[in-house]
């Protein structure tokens, strides 16, 4: 798991708008004021709780809401985005690798936890911020001292006792009495928080058993919506055989265009046949034919002799005129006999056209009412609500089908009564209020308040080593730091201190200059520092060098956690905090 981006908007401590894209690799942020709290607002996005906590990071200027997002490539190989208005709502999204869009996961804080912790791969918020962030408040020489017994020596053996600073017994009583009652809440808070995280994992396991019915579901009320969408031929009024005329129409076109082109074609052909019937008065033939008849009749009677049967010329000339008059006759028949065929090409296409505008005005009609171009796309439009009426159909069995599973039955049973356990222990734990100390900070505090009213207190220790308090009362870091590591790990402390021995005593070696040689551990992991040749207990090294077995022990921790799985390390204002 690693960083892809983050982004802020009015901020504390930030620029009014930031935007940081993040490669795998070492970066370092300077902030707009120091202190930026960059790993409390973290803490906040990855691990929310629902109480508002990151309301104490929005800018104190106002304006503009306070929003915080945070880009993560999750153990899945996938991206998500966790968005959080600062002590208002947040969401977590997956990044859509197809569209690049982002795709809800859940608004919900509780369930939005649990995903981060098992699908995305964070570790639980108190184990995160003990091993995998730096702060120069987690120092041992920034944390609270405990008061020094009387033989308590500040620089070992030998060395002059430290002051004492009295204490009132009416107050440390006081004081002890009200630990004792925040140890109660403290516990009651715990247990109350460990219950809600354990329903919280059993309602995330139940919902991916029955998600894939509510995915069936959420497909079928879409469907169905769908099916009341698309519109049908009752619907829209349209004749019932609108759908087989749309697919017929293609073929009634051709068929009507092919009828007026060989119509047309046939009128064409008559044009050509047709002879062209010109008037007799101006056709030279016959009058060529009456004048020779006319002369040869003429002069066959006014001469006398041989020369009057010129007279029988006139029959072939006036024959000639006779053959000319009747094909005139002929060819004014055939004309007319063309007109009547054109008439009744004409009345045949007048015909044709009016039907096809019978058979096509229901199409035209449909293509109106549809809001289509196309005849074939009301065929398109019209079967769509026979495709969703055939998918309604097929998810309503498959969804009665789950409901009546066995498993599914039982898992939804289940879940109702966990959520309504879940919002009772989210109420009961806002009653408790925002912030409660860990009952063993609680525990810790009233050790010492005891260790103060006690005349001489003694700590018991592991067998064969020195109790482990410091000369300044500092608390041994080591059996917290190796039972997180353990835990996450899943190993126990022993196996996890063979493992480390050797690389810690190197870092531990170079970061005290060898006055610190190496740190070895007991079972329970209490710190053993080699000093000198002897070993004493981590609370009992010098002051200068304690922060640095700290920081040692620290990033051995670290190389063995990211070997296994890679976690972000955040390191915030660290450089200040040792010499």
């Amino acid at each position: 798991m690693h960083w892809v981006e983050f982004a802020l908007q009015g901020v504390r401590g930030f620029l009014p708008s930031v935007r940081v894209s993040l490669k795998p690799g070492y970066w370092t942020l300077l902030p707009n004021t120091p202190g930026a709290p960059l790993v409390g607002l973290t803490s906040e996005l990855c691990f929310p709780d629902g109480r508002g906590g990151d309301a104490r990071y929005a800018s104190a200027e106002g304006g503009n809401t306070s929003k915080a997002a945070l880009w993560i490539v999750g153990r899945d190989r996938a991206t998500y985005r966790i968005l959080r208005e600062l002590g208002r709502s947040g969401s977590l999204y997956r990044v859509n690798a197809s569209t690049r869009g982002h795709d809800l996961v859940t608004e919900e804080p509780t369930e939005m936890a649990q995903f981060l912790r098992a699908q995305v791969g964070f570790p639980p918020r108190g184990r995160y911020e003990t091993l995998f962030t730096f702060t120069a408040g987690q120092l041992p020489s920034r944390r609270p001292k405990r008061s020094a017994g009387p033989g308590a020596r500040p620089g070992g053996a030998g060395a002059t006792p430290a002051p004492e600073t009295p204490i009132d017994p009416a107050q440390a009583r006081s004081r002890l009495a009200e630990l004792e009652k925040e140890l109660v809440l403290s516990s009651e808070v715990e247990r109350l928080q460990f219950r809600a995280d354990g329903v919280s994992a059993q309602v995330f396991q139940l919902e991916t058993k029955v998600k894939s019915v509510l995915a069936l579901e959420q497909d079928l009320a879409e469907a169905q919506r769908g099916l009341q969408q698309t519109p049908t031929v009752e619907s829209l009024g349209l004749i019932p055989d609108i759908v087989e005329r749309a697919k017929g129409f293609s073929a009634l076109v051709a068929r009507v265009d092919e009828t007026l082109a060989r119509l047309e074609a046939d009128r064409q052909l008559d044009v050509v046949k047709s002879p062209t019937a010109a008037p007799l008065q101006r056709d030279a033939r016959f009058w060529a034919g009456m004048a020779l008849g006319a002369a040869a009749l003429f002069t066959g009677a006014t001469v006398t002799g041989p020369l009057k049967y010129i007279a029988l010329l006139d029959i072939p000339a006036f024959g000639l005129a006779a053959l000319v008059a009747l094909k005139r006759v002929e060819d004014l028949q055939w004309a007319e006999m063309a007109v009547r065929r054109g008439d009744r090409l004409g009345d045949r296409e007048r015909l044709v056209r009016e039907q096809f505008e019978s058979e096509a005005q229901p199409v035209r009609n449909a293509m109106k009412i549809l809001g289509v171009e196309q005849p074939h796309e009301i065929v398109l439009a019209l079967e769509e609500h026979g495709r969703w009426a055939g998918k309604v159909a097929d998810l309503e069995k498959r969804v009665q089908s789950a409901r009546l599973n066995p498993e599914y039955i039982a898992a939804a049973t289940q879940l109702a009564e966990l959520r309504a356990e879940q919002e009772s222990l989210n109420a009961r734990l806002a009653e408790k209020g925002s912030y409660v100390r860990d009952a063993r900070e609680v525990e810790r505090e009233m050790a010492r308040m005891r260790e103060a009213l006690a005349p001489a207190p003694r700590r018991v220790s592991s067998p064969g080593v020195p109790a482990a308090s410091g000369a300044e009362g500092l608390d041994d870091f080591t059996t917290g730091l190796m039972s997180a590591a353990a835990d996450l790990l899943t190993v126990d402390v022993p196996t996890l201190a063979a493992r480390i021995g050797e690389r810690c005593a190197q870092y531990v070696s170079a970061l005290t200059e060898r006055r610190v040689e190496g740190l070895e551990f007991t079972y329970d992991g209490q710190g053993l520092a080699r000093v000198g040749g002897k070993q004493i207990p981590v609370a009992q090294v010098a002051p200068r060098d304690m922060d640095w077995v700290w920081l040692g022990l620290r990033l051995t921790l670290l190389e063995r956690l990211v070997s296994q799985e890679q976690m972000p390390v955040l390191l915030e204002d660290m450089a200040t905090g040792i010499d």
